[in-house]
Parts: C-alpha cells; sequence; structure tokens
C-alpha cells in the first residue's frame, strides 16, 4: 500500500513537470511542493507572515466538481460564507454550479505562528490520504506538509471521523504592495494553457506585479514569457484603485470576519447593518424597566435606613475597638505589609456565619474558626474574648507589631475585625494541627522523627530569636509550648498564639507583669519576680526541647513519681547520667546518642533557674543549625552508599519521540483532542533555570500569567529561584485541530535549532515534529529574530476520566529516579491511574516495572475530589474568566477552574444585553443626575475653600511672591494636591518608599512621565512657616549633580562634593545635619545622591553655626554637638568621616555583632588607627583591590575628620580636594 502511494505521488509530480516552464522562481511560488508528502518537513508549508497586516480578507479560486458544486458545500468545505460567495460570483445561493467552472472565495487570512493560513474543519472518510486530499479534495490550495504538520495521524493511516484541520493557503499585502495600492490577494490555481500575463488580464493586473508578487523572474525578452505548473497555487495582488472605475468587483466589497466585523478594502465598519430589531425592542424593554424602578424606591429607602442604622453601631464599635487608633498607626508605617482592617461581613461569609462546621479549636484567649477569604486564601479567625478599654491601646500597638512580622515560623497576622462587639484576628491557616498532637500521638500513631523533631527546633528557635533580636520592636511571646507551634502543609514549624506576647523597647530588658502563661511551662525565676525577660522564653523552649526528645507532657499524673514533674525527673536524670531512662524509645532507634546528649545539654542550660546564666535564643539557635547541619551531612553520606531499585533511563534522542527532529512528519506531536471538552485549564511542571528563573520570564516564555504563577506556587512574583526547582504553571489548553496544544510565541535567538528548543528551553515540554510542522522555518535554518509558534504539550480529561472526578491534567517532566507510583504520590493519584492516563500496561509482576525516561513528558490526572479535603490545592482555585472569586484576563484567552461558577456562554445576544443596560441606566439617569450634580457642586466648592485656607494657612502666597522675585529660572513648581494624587496613585501603598523622622515617602510619576520622591511632611508649627518656605525657596535654587534636586526635591555627583557645594558654593550655605548611607542614594549609573533635607537648615552668611534641639541619627552625630547643641559645617565633617570609616570597613557605626567591651564601630577605628592594626578591621575586599597607601590615605583622612574638636578638622571643600 506504501509503494502503490509513494508511486502515486511520483507520477503526480512526473506529470506536473511535462509541462514546459522556466522558472527562475524564488520560495514564495510553491509550484509542485504542495503535493510534496514526502517526510520533508522543511519542505514550504504556505506564505511567509510578512506583511504589514497580521489578519486581511483573501480569496481563493476554486474550480467546482461534484459534490463540491453548489455555494452552500463550497462554503462548508473551505470555511467561508455561502451567501457571500453566491453574492461574489452573481449565483444563487441554491444553484447547482456546472463542473469545472471557476468560484471566488472570500476567506479570513490570518498568521498562525509566521505563516499566513485559513484554517478550516474537515471529517475524514474512507481511504483519504493528505495527498488525496490536497490533490482532489482541496485542489492544492493547501500543502500536503502544512496537513502532516498540523494533524496528529500520520499521512496514509487517518482514522475515519477524525477531525482534521486544514489550512487553506492566503496571504496579506506586503508594505511595498500596499504603498502600490494592492488592497487583497488572490491564491489562483493555475490552469492548463495558462501564463502570468493571461491570469493578470483576467483580474485587470499587469504582468510585472504578478511576477513581483510571486518572486518570479522577469522575462528576458517580449516575445518569451513565464511558463507556468499546472495545478498550482499562485498570488494574484488585486489593485485598489479600479473599485473606483468598477466598484462592483467581488474585491471591492466587505465582508464579515469570524468575529462578526466586516472586512474588505473599502468597508465602513459602521455602515452595511439595518438598525436590528432587537435593539429597538431592548431599548423600548429598557426604558421601561427604568421607570418600574420607581417603585422600588420605597423598598430601597427602607433597606438605606437599615443600613444606617447598622453603619453607625458599626462606627462605634469600630471606635470603642481603638479602630481609629489603629488604622492611624498603619498608615504611618507606610506601604509594609500590613494587617488589613476586616469588615465583619467579610468575615462571616468567610466562616459561613461561625458555623460549628468550621469550628477549630478553643483557647484561653478565644474561640477560633476556619475561614475562606474572597479571594481563596484559607485562613483561622479567632473571635476573642472581651478585652477591658484600658487595653485597648495595648491591644492596638501589638496588632501593629505582630503585622509587621515576617517570618516563616511565624503564623503571619493577616488583619482584625474591629466592628464587632469584641475584636477578631485573622491568621494565616495553618493545616497539619499543633506539634504537641505529634508528640504525644497514641500507640498506633506514627511518631514524628528524629531529623523531623529537630528540624522543627530550629525552626522555632529561629523564630523566637527574630522576635527577640531581629523584629523591628522586640517580642516577647510569654507562652511557648507545643500546642502553640503549628505544623504546616509541609509540617515546618509555625510559632502562633500571640494573645500574652509583649513588645518590649529597645532599652528595655525585662516587663513587669501580672504572671501569665501556662503551667508547666513558666518560669520560675519570672514566677517569684514577676519580671519577664527574653530569658524567661528561653525557659520554656527548654521545656520544649525536653517535650521534643522524651514525648511526654511536662505535668502529668502518668508519669508523676514521688511529686516529681518531667522537668525535675530529666534535670535528675542529667545530673545522674541516666536520661536515656526516659527518651522517647523511637528517638534511641534512629538518633546517634551524642546528638542526642547535645540537645539534652543544650536543654539543661535552658532550664537554669538563673536567667542570666541561660543562653540567649540567638545562641540555642546558632546551636541547632550547627547540630542540624551536621545531621544533614550525615544523611547525605548515607544516601549515597545507596542505590534505587527502580529503572529510570537517561532519554536519548532515538528513543524519546518529543526529541526526534528526523524527517519523520508522522512521529506523535502531542495528545489526541478526544476528551469531553475542546478546551480547559491544564498544568505544567517546569524546572527553574537561567534565565527562566523568575515567575514573570517563565510566564513570558510559557504563555501563562506570572502572579498566579506565583501564588499557586506560593512564591513572590519577582524571586529568583534556585535552580531546578519545580514549579506548576497554569495554561489554557485548547484542541488544534485534531491535537491538544497551547500556542506560544517565542523569538528566535542565535544558534536556535528546534532540537535544542526542545531539550533546552523548554524542557521536552514541546516537540520537535510539531515545531517543524507549525513553523515556516527548517529545522537548522531559523533565522535571528523569527517570530516561531511553540506548541506547548497540554491535554483535556476524557468521558471515562471526568466520570472518575479527575478535573485537569498535569503534564509532568519526569527527573532522574522517577517512577510511575512516586510521581503519583507527589499529586496524591494512585499508580492505576497513572498507567491508564498514559495508556500503560499494569506490570505482571512487583518486580517488573514500569520504565519511564527522564526528562520526557507524562500525564498526571488531578481528582476534584481532594479539593474538599484540601481546597488549598492549585488545582481547586478558579482561575481567570470565571464568574467566581477571581476573574482576570490572561494573554487573550480564558482562564475555566474546576469548582467554579461560569458562564453560559454566548447563548443570549450581546447587543441585546447591552440595550437592555443602556435602557435601564438612562432611566435611572433622568432621575437622579440633577441631584447628583448638585451634590457634586457642593463638594466641590467646599473642596476649593478648604484648599485655599491651607494654602494661605500654608504661606502658599509668601512662596509665590519668593519665588517670583527670581524671575524664569528653574524654580521649586507649585502642584496642585489633584497631581500629587494622582502621581501616587493617592498615596497608594504599593507606592510607598521609606519612612523617616521628617515624614513618609512616596513614588511618584508626574504627567510628563517624570518620576518622581513625593515626601509627606510631618505637621510643622506655625512659626516654623516662614523658614520653611525660606528653605523650598533656598533648596530650589541648589543644582549640582550630587545634590537629589527639589521639584519640589531633586539630583547627583560625589557625596563630598556634594555637601562642599551646599556649604561654599550654594547662594546660602546649607547644613545637612544628617550624612549617613541610607540617606545617599545610588541612581541608574550607581553615581550618589544627597538626598532627604528634612532636617537641614541654611545659614545666614555671617554666622558660622547654629544653635538648636540635637538632631540626627545615633552613630553619625558629631560628639561637641551632641554636648553644646550647636552645629557648625565642622558637624557635617564629623558625619561624613562616619561614612568614610562605613565605606572602607563595610560595618555599621552602632552594631551588636562587632560590639567588643564597650566600644563601638568609631573608638574601634581609632583605636587601631593609633596602634597601626587598622589592617584588622578593613573589608576583605578592599584590602584586596585597593592599594595600602590609597587604604592609609582614606583611614587618616576619616581619623582627621573625626577629631573631636571640630575647629581641627578639614573642611569639606578640603576633603572633596
Amino acid at each position: 500500500m506504501e509503494l502503490f502511494h509513494n508511486l502515486n505521488i511520483f507520477s503526480t509530480i512526473l506529470l506536473l513537470c511535462m509541462f514546459p516552464h522556466s522558472l527562475k522562481c524564488q520560495q514564495a511560488y510553491l509550484n509542485g511542493t504542495v503535493y510534496d508528502c514526502s517526510d520533508n518537513p522543511s519542505a514550504p508549508k504556505g506564505y511567509l507572515c510578512n506583511g504589514l497586516q497580521k489578519s486581511c480578507t483573501s480569496f481563493l479560486l476554486f474550480r467546482s466538481k461534484p459534490p463540491y458544486d453548489s455555494p452552500g458545500i463550497i462554503a462548508y468545505l473551505l470555511g467561508s460564507e455561502a451567501s457571500t460567495i453566491a453574492s461574489i460570483n452573481r449565483i444563487s445561493r441554491n444553484d447547482k454550479i456546472p463542473s469545472n467552472k471557476s468560484i471566488i472565495v472570500p476567506v479570513f487570512c490570518s498568521c498562525s505562528g509566521n505563516i499566513y493560513q485559513h484554517n478550516t474543519p474537515y471529517t475524514a472518510s474512507k481511504n483519504d490520504t493528505y495527498y488525496e486530499l490536497v490533490k482532489e479534495t482541496f485542489q492544492g490550495l493547501t500543502t500536503c506538509q502544512a496537513m502532516m504538520g498540523q494533524n496528529y495521524y500520520a499521512s496514509i493511516n487517518i482514522a475515519i471521523g477524525a477531525e482534521l484541520t486544514v489550512p487553506m493557503l492566503c496571504a496579506c499585502p506586503t508594505e511595498n504592495q500596499t504603498a502600490r495600492g494592492v488592497t487583497s490577494l488572490l491564491v489562483h490555481l493555475v490552469n492548463y494553457g495558462d501564463t502570468i500575463k493571461s491570469i493578470g488580464r483576467a483580474y485587470g493586473v499587469d504582468e510585472q506585479s504578478v511576477l513581483e508578487a510571486n518572486k518570479l523572474a522577469v522575462s528576458q525578452s517580449k516575445n518569451s514569457s513565464m511558463d507556468l505548473l499546472a495545478l498550482t497555487p499562485i498570488i494574484v495582488p488585486l489593485i485598489g484603485k479600479s473599485c473606483k472605475e468598477n466598484p462592483d468587483k467581488f474585491y471591492c466589497r466587505c465582508y464579515q470576519a469570524p468575529d462578526g466585523s466586516s472586512k474588505g478594502p473599502f468597508c465602513d465598519e459602521s455602515d452595511g447593518q439595518k438598525f436590528p430589531a432587537k435593539l429597538v425592542a431592548g431599548l423600548g424593554v429598557g426604558i421601561g424597566a427604568g421607570f418600574l424602578c420607581l417603585f422600588l424606591l420605597g423598598y430601597k429607602s427602607y433597606q438605606y435606613i437599615q443600613k444606617k442604622r447598622e453603619t453607625i453601631l458599626k462606627e462605634k464599635l469600630f471606635r470603642q475597638n481603638g479602630g481609629y487608633l489603629l488604622q492611624e498607626k498603619l498608615s504611618s508605617y507606610g506601604n509594609g505589609e500590613m494587617a488589613k482592617l476586616f469588615t465583619a461581613e467579610e468575615l462571616q461569609r468567610a466562616t459561613d456565619n461561625y458555623n460549628r462546621s468550621r469550628f477549630l479549636g478553643q483557647g484561653g484567649y478565644g474561640t477560633v474558626y476556619k475561614g475562606m477569604l474572597l479571594d481563596g486564601t484559607i485562613v483561622a479567625v479567632k473571635k476573642s474574648k472581651e478585652i477591658e478599654r484600658n487595653q485597648i491601646q495595648t491591644f492596638v500597638n501589638e496588632v501593629v507589631v505582630l503585622s509587621q512580622i515576617n517570618h516563616r515560623n511565624i503564623v503571619k497576622l493577616l488583619g482584625c475585625c474591629l466592628e464587632t462587639e469584641t475584636p477578631i484576628l485573622v491568621y494565616e491557616f495553618i493545616p497539619n494541627g499543633t506539634l504537641s498532637h505529634h508528640i504525644h500521638r497514641r500507640d498506633n500513631e506514627p511518631s514524628p522523627s528524629w531529623i523531623s523533631r529537630l528540624r522543627i527546633a530550629c525552626e522555632v528557635a529561629g523564630a523566637v530569636a527574630y522576635m527577640h533580636f531581629a523584629a523591628s520592636i522586640s517580642i516577647f511571646h510569654r507562652d511557648i509550648k507545643p500546642t502553640n507551634i503549628l505544623l504546616d502543609s509541609n509540617y515546618s514549624a509555625k510559632v502562633s498564639d500571640f494573645g500574652t506576647s509583649r513588645s518590649v523597647p529597645l532599652d528595655k530588658t525585662h516587663l513587669t507583669t501580672a504572671v501569665g502563661g501556662t503551667f508547666g511551662y513558666i518560669d520560675p525565676e519570672y514566677f517569684q519576680s514577676s519580671q519577664f525577660s527574653d530569658k524567661s522564653d528561653v525557659y520554656s523552649f527548654g521545656v520544649v526541647l525536653v517535650e521534643l526528645i522524651t514525648g511526654r507532657k511536662p505535668i502529668s499524673f502518668l508519669y508523676e513519681d514521688e511529686g516529681q514533674n518531667l522537668i525535675a525527673q530529666f534535670i535528675s536524670l542529667m545530673k545522674e547520667n541516666q536520661v536515656f531512662e526516659i527518651l522517647d524509645a523511637s528517638l534511641l532507634k534512629e538518633a546517634r546518642k551524642d546528638d542526642i546528649l547535645a540537645i539534652a545539654n543544650l536543654a539543661m542550660r535552658c532550664l537554669r533557674l538563673n536567667g542570666k546564666k541561660r543562653p540567649t535564643m540567638k545562641e540555642v539557635s546558632t546551636e541547632l543549625e550547627a547540630l542540624r547541619k551536621a545531621q544533614s551531612s550525615l544523611q547525605m553520606n548515607h544516601d549515597h552508599e545507596h542505590t534505587t531499585s527502580d529503572i529510570v533511563q537517561e532519554c536519548t534522542e532515538e528513543s524519546i519521540t518529543v526529541y526526534d527532529c528526523s524527517e519523520n512528519p508522522s512521529a506523535p506531536k502531542g495528545y489526541l483532542c478526544n476528551g469531553l471538552q475542546k478546551s480547559c485549564t491544564s498544568f505544567l511542571v517546569f524546572r527553574f533555570k537561567s534565565p527562566h528563573d523568575n515567575p514573570v520570564s517563565l510566564a513570558y516564555l510559557l504563555g501563562s500569567e506570572a502572579s498566579t504563577i506565583a501564588s499557586i506556587n506560593k512564591i513572590s512574583r519577582d524571586d529568583k529561584i534556585p535552580s531546578n526547582k519545580s514549579i506548576i504553571v497554569p495554561v489554557f489548553c485548547s484542541c488544534s485541530g485534531n491535537i491538544y496544544q497551547h500556542n506560544t510565541p517565542y523569538s528566535a535567538t542565535k544558534n536556535d535549532t528546534y532540537f535544542k528548543l526542545v531539550t533546552e528551553t523548554y524542557l521536552g515540554l514541546t516537540t520537535c515534529q510539531a515545531l517543524m510542522g507549525q513553523n515556516y522555518y527548517a529545522s537548522d535554518g531559523i533565522r535571528v529574530g523569527s517570530e516561531l509558534t511553540v506548541p506547548v504539550v497540554c491535554a483535556c480529561p476524557t468521558e471515562n476520566q471526568t466520570e472518575r472526578g479527575i478535573t485537569s491534567l498535569l503534564v509532568y517532566s519526569v527527573k532522574n529516579g522517577d517512577t510511575i507510583k512516586s510521581i503519583g504520590e507527589v499529586y496524591g493519584v494512585d499508580e492505576q491511574s497513572m498507567l491508564e492516563a498514559n495508556g500503560l500496561p499494569v506490570p505482571t509482576s512487583t518486580e517488573n516495572s514500569i520504565i519511564i525516561y527522564a526528562l520526557t513528558p507524562i500525564l498526571v490526572p488531578l481528582r476534584g475530589k481532594s479539593c474538599k479535603e484540601d481546597p488549598d490545592s492549585f488545582y481547586c482555585t478558579c482561575s481567570q474568566g470565571m464568574l467566581a472569586v477571581v476573574d482576570l484576563t490572561f494573554t487573550g484567552f480564558h482562564f475555566t477552574g474546576f469548582h467554579c461558577n461560569e458562564s453560559e456562554g454566548n447563548n443570549f445576544p450581546a447587543k441585546l444585553v447591552a440595550s437592555l443596560g443602556v435602557g435601564i441606566g438612562a432611566g435611572f439617569l433622568c432621575l437622579f443626575l440633577l441631584g447628583y450634580k448638585l451634590y457634586q457642586y457642593i463638594q466641590k466648592k467646599r473642596k476649593s475653600n478648604r484648599k485655599e485656607k491651607l494654602f494661605r494657612q500654608n504661606d502658599g502666597y509668601l512662596l509665590q511672591e519668593k519665588l517670583s522675585f527670581y524671575g524664569n529660572r528653574e524654580m521649586a513648581k507649585l502642584f496642585t494636591a489633584e497631581e500629587l494624587q494622582r502621581a501616587t496613585d493617592n498615596y497608594n501603598r504599593s507606592r510607598f518608599l521609606g519612612q523617616g523622622g521628617q515624614g513618609t515617602v512616596y513614588k511618584g510619576m508626574l504627567l510628563d512621565g517624570t518620576i518622581v520622591a513625593v515626601k509627606r511632611s510631618k505637621k510643622i508649627e506655625r512659626n516654623q512657616i516662614e523658614t520653611f518656605v525660606n528653605e523650598v525657596v533656598i533648596l530650589s535654587q541648589i543644582n549640582h549633580r550630587n545634590i537629589v534636586k527639589l521639584l519640589v526635591a531633586l539630583e547627583s555627583l560625589e557625596v563630598s562634593g556634594a555637601v562642599a557645594y551646599m556649604h561654599f558654593a550654594a547662594s546660602i550655605p546649607i547644613f545637612h545635619r544628617d550624612i549617613k548611607p541610607t540617606n545617599i542614594l545610588l541612581d541608574s549609573n550607581y553615581s550618589a545622591k544627597v538626598s532627604d533635607f528634612g532636617t537641614s537648615r541654611s545659614v545666614p552668611l555671617d554666622k558660622t553655626h547654629l544653635t538648636t534641639d540635637v538632631g540626627g541619627t545615633f552613630g553619625y552625630i558629631d560628639p561637641e554637638y551632641f554636648q553644646s547643641g550647636q552645629f557648625s559645617d565642622k558637624s557635617d565633617v564629623y558625619s561624613f568621616g562616619v561614612v568614610l570609616v562605613e565605606l572602607i570597613t563595610g560595618r555599621k557605626p552602632i552594631s551588636f555583632l562587632y560590639k567588643h567591651e564597650g566600644q563601638n564601630l568609631i573608638a574601634e577605628f581609632i583605636s587601631s588607627v593609633r596602634q597601626n592594626q587598622v589592617y584588622e578591621i578593613l573589608d576583605a575586599r578592599v584590602l584586596k583591590e585597593g592599594r595600602k597607601d590609597d587604604i592609609l590615605a582614606a583611614a587618616n583622612l576619616a581619623m582627621r575628620c573625626l577629631r573631636l574638636n571640630g575647629k581641627k578638622r578639614p573642611t569639606v571643600k578640603e576633603v572633596s580636594a
């Protein structure tokens, strides 16, 4: 059969070549290649997408023959419209057309990747082959290679009834053609005896234009003409100017595109359609509905009164619970990730009105419920018990502090609700219960391993150390115990329950409070003195350590022996070297005795009665981490000594079809479109590698959406992700012909080949044959910058899978060591389902493992029923395009989830819906427009009067007068409040840059595109207004490349030069008063910019110093200024000296890290210089890169700047010189 097929192809090409021809043709003229069904995927598949337009109306010439001998049947075959074909060809829609009559067929042509084509469906019948379809059915108006490239089936093995995609040839005019008046292109099927001239004459086109359109050589003499191969396609350019002479020509009319719009070279899209009856009816119904709404006014008024009462009550409770105080404090922190203020309705909806089925637990400080917010986030909602009025401020302060905690092992406070009788707190939901539940298990329940217990201890210690030493305000937990340590989905520890926690000012070492906490975990020293310190938390953690290694509770009659509790018994046995008697039996089997003893000794130190002799949590955390690292090293060595029994082979080009780039177009190109759904959400597993190592670049590569990828994988959108980490990517999967795929664009780079793209760029998530089949270029001839279409593999569930509860399919890229079973376990899928989804046989025995190859795709069926158990699973949330929680547009597609309320498609006419909306809206507008406009006018007037008052109050007129005095130089502009609100998106938290002593700074963009920093100053006293105005005038005149320029602020060069300019070159000298590294910004070229003039002061030329309240940053303040209150230019010199020391040492001036016997950095630096030991504290990189002489010069200059006597310091001008 195959031999007969190949002979048939050969005979047809030979027949075509028998006709005389002189073809000096380029690639654009396809000639006999349209019938080439050989294994040659590099053969042309159509016309290159090289026009100005990516879509247009194109025309085909089709010769009628039974059964395709009427407009209706031809339209069905070629994907056109019967009435349009009838109109163009001046025949009736139902006419039977004589055989071999030429029929003009309009089609909608568009770029599919880099090839122009018009796709039309075709249902395969008996004995169909691609060759027969091209030659007999579609008469050379498609190509064999395009058919093979875009369909699942092999050339001669097409299943009867298979739905094929037929890519019809078509094209749009190029830029040059458009400039010459060509409005559309026609694909003409060459007949016997046709010449370029005769074809052109038939359409009113000169010979030269046809030759150029097909890149054919110009005839050498007038007597010779270009001969063409019969039954091959040739492009005819249709000139628009002839439409003026004969507007009835077929290509001068409008045709309807698939989107319903009018297409054609001279179409006025606003004309050509009668005013629809539906629109008239809709408007009538709408206006009537508008009047009906008047009857609802009484009902709405009643609702309004009820709502107003509820609002007043909520307002009262909000104020009573410190809501306004909390709002003020949160706003003062700018755009950090702060606590959200939830409404009572949001939390009622989230918890199903606090349904008992959502109950999680009861504690000493309230009741906890499980809830789900509108965005799908699962939360724990804690209804607190009533708090005293005098504790409101303390409660508010703690909410603010806790909302700033950002540590992976501390339960995040998401927000609170203050509209109820008692405050409600909202935390992130942690699914796996408490540590207490896991270590105090029943006999038949599995116990946490030694590795898990050690990891949990490390995580808890790190979290408490962070609270003590790294949080912006130190926090004492005051109730550390296993029931307050939760385990998340990965069994990582999360410290929770901050009901008794207290924030501690940095200058205090303890809190004096009424004794609180849980008996058995309370520090005995705290119990006696009521003074709680960080060492009290250390004691509680020591008790937790003992519980971890013994598996016992601290107070339990079960283990009580002559009045001894667990801690007393543990200490006693440690002293007698008999501690192994009370340890958990399972740990003795798993852990080394030395490691257990190390933990036991650490616990003993934590449990010392004298708090000062206990280690800090930072020291505890460091010790545990060191022990854990040693344990990990041992585990890794142990793992290297074992090999897996599962068989996984390395992928090779010969054995894996996705990498098959040979001339074998019959190889699989993806998954067969055999599901109930023609489109769905599918998922891919991609392993990160540079440069695709963050959600944004990955979304661009795979045609997904960065925020969705970040949300699913619980990472930040801009995070750089470690190499080889598996990331789940949602994609929109749809049938392209009979193959499921998700098309994404890719711009070719140097040395790209299809094999390289499959293996290195897309990591086996596309196939070589699919790439070759859907792109214009040959495998090894891809032009740099070419826009390729990459068909990413994906699939939708079959009917059988859907019945079994499978809601979506994930394409997993196999890695070394994977087995069918291990892959299934990762996604909660049994081995049998995995085998069935991939058409793999069931192993006949446990010894015969199914061989799967590394770096090849395998389908994982995801079951919807598991969403009930774990609604947080990535495939259980509604994705884009749904009428559910989230509705986001995604690269032109709409994502659909699995348990989402999807709208019913396009059954209800859009125009009718729109007209109903317009009518109803018109009714309301007519009734309320006047009142609304009046309200707007009153509000605007009030706002204008208030602005005028504030402008006068802030001496705006004085500033205007002073600025006008300086003429038209580049002075500070007076912005309106609206301009700055628009620039900063109404001071949106996402624009927050920083918080300083003098105000809050936001990033903004002015109307002209200028990026600015907008600083909202704190309130200034009335008596300081004139000083403020004078300084704005002065600062607006500063023009130095290393000083941030005042727009109402700044621009830059070198720090010392900038300060020298302020001291000696500005029209009025300016003292900065707060020079430090955080006030030196770096621009795009890393040039320094001195900033933050909130504490700066201008100095009259006849004065040498200012007498002020001491201001600035501790560690940078001039000691002389600190004592006298007199600030001079030499005080700025001192601060610059501290900056110099920071630059060469890489240390901060005040840091416990470098504190040694009371010395700070500057004291240590001066001492080291005097002892000629300065190299001991310098930055290692400075020592490596700098010359010693230069380093010593910088150190000596810093020493001169740091002299205690200001008069002996150099000026900044001398420093910069």
